[in-house]
């Protein structure tokens, strides 16, 4: 195996690694606010405040990958998911929306809108297709 192709298959590695990293993070997320009225509000803030930082970092990794990804020649990033990507590389605040499924991500220039759903199938994507190749 060349050094190029195992360099792809790390990279998607560690993809496949931040996508399921997210994927906890929101399934934790979900089964806190389902302990609402169980379990004292200050307790699972507390939680939420941290599972939403590590929401932020998991996202802006995926994201890091795939934008070296695309700096290595290994995918084309295009339209709505190169600006999700520079976006929560870039962002200053970061809000994630668990009723809409949605980051509302905050720079200096401006307010984005991340589908973390959408995020994550593209990813899983771009996997499927550097596995396939």
């Amino acid at each position: 195996m060349s050094q190029r192709a195992k360099r792809k298959n790390r990279f998607a590695d560690n993809l496949d690694n931040t996508l399921d990293n997210v994927e906890m993070i929101l399934t934790h997320i979900n089964n806190m606010e389902s302990k609402r009225g169980t379990i004292e509000d200050r307790y699972i803030n507390a939680e939420l405040k941290n599972s939403y930082i590590d929401l932020e970092i998991a996202m802006a990794l995926s994201a890091v990958i795939l934008r070296k990804l695309s700096e290595s020649q290994f995918i084309e990033l295009k339209g709505n998911m190169r600006n999700d990507i520079n976006t929560l590389i870039h962002s200053n605040r970061f809000e994630y929306n668990k009723r809409s499924g949605k980051i509302f991500v905050y720079s200096k220039k401006s307010t984005e809108v991340v589908d973390v759903e959408a995020f994550i199938a593209y990813g899983r994507k771009i996997i499927d297709e550097l596995e396939a190749n």
